[in-house]
């Protein structure tokens, strides 16, 4: 197992694949300069990161043939997923009142909750792309799967009162490094999918 500075240190390099300076590194991760210095160069040493030097700069990128590039990157997506969940509680999601006084669109509570369903739903790989709250609530789904994905997320949409897009797509679509909103969506499940497909290159 990676020592917690080393694994921030590989997850603060998703999710570009560009290579980044040792400052860039250490403000995605706030650990202190020397200390980012200190992991980079053990992670070198262990061939999960490999280090070029322009001059006086060093940058560093994942070997994403290593194991622990894959410990990385999922470690990045499940930061970013929970943080997502709670942007979600801060929203503050208006709607008009009925006559008894009920909101007619769904709480910020409702919305993590439906979102949390689908992420149970039966696919290979699930991942939110948008998430609108103007004219409607409206939460849009890339997926991998059975077409039955659909009408299971019909059914969340009828219990939460949120609209739920979906595209269904294949690995090929998230190889393409041209598909930039496939690639930034925030990835439910399937992130050992996403890594393979994206990054690894072997």
């Amino acid at each position: 197992m990676l020592p917690r500075n080393e694994l921030e240190v590989i997850a603060s390099l998703f999710p570009d694949k560009e290579l980044k300076t040792i400052k860039e590194i250490q403000k995605n991760c706030g650990y202190s300069y020397e200390r980012v210095y200190s992991a980079v160069l053990s992670l070198r040493k262990k061939n999960i990161l490999e280090l070029k030097k322009y001059g006086n700069v060093i940058v560093a990128g994942v070997n994403y043939n290593s194991d622990f590039a894959l410990l990385g990157f999922v470690h990045y997506a499940i930061n970013r997923k929970l943080n997502f969940y709670a942007e979600q509680k801060n929203i503050l999601y208006g709607g008009e009142l009925s006559k008894g006084g009920v909101s007619k669109v769904a709480d910020s509570d409702q919305i993590s909750e439906c979102i949390r369903k689908a992420e149970n739903l039966n696919s290979e790989f699930l991942s939110v792309i948008d998430v609108s709250t103007k004219p409607k609530n409206k939460i849009t789904f890339f997926y991998i799967g059975d077409k039955k994905l659909e009408t299971e997320l019909l059914g969340l949409e009828y219990k939460y009162n949120v609209r739920l897009g979906s595209v269904k797509g294949s690995m090929e679509i998230l190889k393409d490094p041209s598909n930039v909103k496939y690639r930034e969506g925030v990835i439910l499940k399937g992130f050992e999918n996403f890594f393979t497909s994206f990054y690894y290159n072997k």
